[in-house]
């Protein structure tokens, strides 16, 4: 039986990513990173900016989720740039880390834990736009990567947008990511653990979902290792 389908496999996913928050949280959200330190939010900043010109996202509006917030490493910056941000993350203890960051400084975000499913605790067309990076990549289960899409999908408004990363399919990208498991793991990183590993989710059934609900979508290769599932509502 494989793990994701054992039971308690989402709780698994949560311990890792508290234990994760409770040890070295900056490296396990970018692993050039070994602190929360003010670097580390500025270049999630910088990141932001540059994800947010090279997708052309809108850069403003009444309100975005951020699907995968965990220390908050982007999520001030997208507050400078919606009137309201909601951030939800599987892991209580990378959500606290986010609001202690965060709480004298942009009153504007509520921060949210989620089940891990995929489910989304939010009313349909709520939203402007839906943002996920480095999230969807690390679970385990295609099925709840795929839900997580169609959640975006309900609770995003008509005319909105959601830009979800996920892993790249190609061959490169798989060895590529051998090679990074190898060597974080020689640094004493759990790497191989099927919450950080995650999945490669199907792109048909992505584009069968869009079809599915009148939804457009385009896939950018930005990256080796990266695509980003462009989604937009009619």
């Amino acid at each position: 039986m494989q793990w994701r389908h054992r039971t308690g496999a989402i709780e698994g996913q949560r311990r890792y990513w508290d234990s994760a928050a409770d040890t070295t949280p900056a490296w396990y959200t970018a692993t050039q990173h070994h602190v929360l330190d003010p670097v580390f939010y500025q270049e999630g900043a910088r990141e932001t900016d540059a994800l947010f010109g090279v997708l052309r996202l809108p850069t403003s509006g009444t309100n975005l989720l951020e699907i995968g917030c965990g220390p908050g490493r982007m999520t001030g910056r997208l507050a400078e740039l919606y009137d309201a941000v909601t951030a939800v993350d599987i892991s209580p203890q990378m959500i606290a880390r986010a609001e202690f960051v965060h709480r004298d400084s942009h009153s504007n975000i509520s921060f949210r834990t989620v089940t891990g499913n995929g489910d989304l605790p939010f009313a349909g067309e709520s939203f402007d736009g839906v943002f996920s990076y480095i999230t969807l990549q690390h679970i385990p289960d295609p099925r709840h990567q795929l839900r997580y899409i169609e959640e975006s999908l309900r609770v995003v408004r008509r005319s909105g947008w959601c830009a979800i990363q996920v892993r790249s399919p190609s061959k490169r990208s798989i060895a590529h990511e051998w090679v990074g498991h190898i060597g974080h793991t020689l640094q004493r990183k759990r790497t191989l653990s099927p919450a950080w590993r995650g999945a490669k989710i199907d792109l048909a059934s992505v584009e069968s979902l869009c079809r599915r609900v009148g939804a457009d979508l385009s896939v950018n290769h930005l990256t080796l290792r990266h695509d980003w599932l462009l989604i937009s509502r009619n």
